[in-house]
């Protein structure tokens, strides 16, 4: 059960990671903030074209990561990944938390 929760995590993880990378892709551009906006949220569905919406979105994601890693930290066989993958994702969580203010 922990090997599942670690790949979930995992993947929750690379999710939250995929959409910094892509902002930082776009943001590297030399084009207007609000064509950047525009830009960004073309990637997702119409109904979460909302940036504080997406920015909740992957703080929820990153911390579901974060609590999953922790689970599964207790395992030795994933101690150490699992540590660095909770420190990762609450960091990248508490960067989408300052990304709202």
């Amino acid at each position: 059960m922990k090997n599942i929760k670690f790949i979930i995590a995992s993947l929750l993880l690379a999710t939250g990671i995929s959409s910094f990378i892509y902002w930082f892709t776009i943001t590297a551009k030399d084009i207007s903030f609000e064509a950047m906006k525009a830009e960004y949220d073309a990637v997702f569905p119409s109904f979460l074209q909302n940036s504080v919406l997406q920015a909740f979105l992957f703080i929820v994601i990153l911390v579901t990561a974060g609590v999953l890693y922790l689970q599964t930290r207790m395992q030795n066989k994933f101690k150490i990944a699992a540590t660095g993958g909770m420190i990762l994702s609450f960091l990248l969580a508490f960067w989408q938390l300052f990304s709202i203010m």
